[in-house]
């Protein structure tokens, strides 16, 4: 799953590309970047963290907390609308439970979410 967020209007935040697949959150500065074949700025492991959401959040804020070995970095996150951040939400939560070793024989999806 590949998707594509990006910072809310009028905000600090800089949109960033992502890309969801077998348990692994990567992240460019770009989706051109990533078809340049550039390495990901950042890859997260999703397995031992969980998807939080503030509902009173007026941005479409939420983040990945670990769940076991606290010294694993807080990741925060912004969605351009409410229902971007409950796709987001979905998507990650389901991850988390992948273990990215599994088998990747099944030809990969991709969803993009602007």
């Amino acid at each position: 799953v590949q998707v594509a967020i990006a910072a809310a209007a009028a905000s600090p935040w800089q949109p960033r590309f992502f890309a969801l697949s077998y348990g692994t959150l990567r992240y460019w500065h770009n989706e051109e970047e990533r078809r340049q074949g550039k390495h990901p700025a950042a890859e997260i492991a999703l397995q031992g963290y969980e998807v939080l959401i503030d509902a009173e959040d007026p941005f479409w804020g939420f983040e990945l907390r670990p769940t076991v070995d606290e010294s694993r970095r807080v990741w925060y996150f912004r969605a351009k609308s409410e229902e971007d951040r409950i796709e987001w939400a979905r998507c990650l939560a389901a991850q988390t439970f992948v273990d990215g070793s599994v088998s990747r024989r099944r030809s990969q999806r991709t969803v993009v979410i602007e």
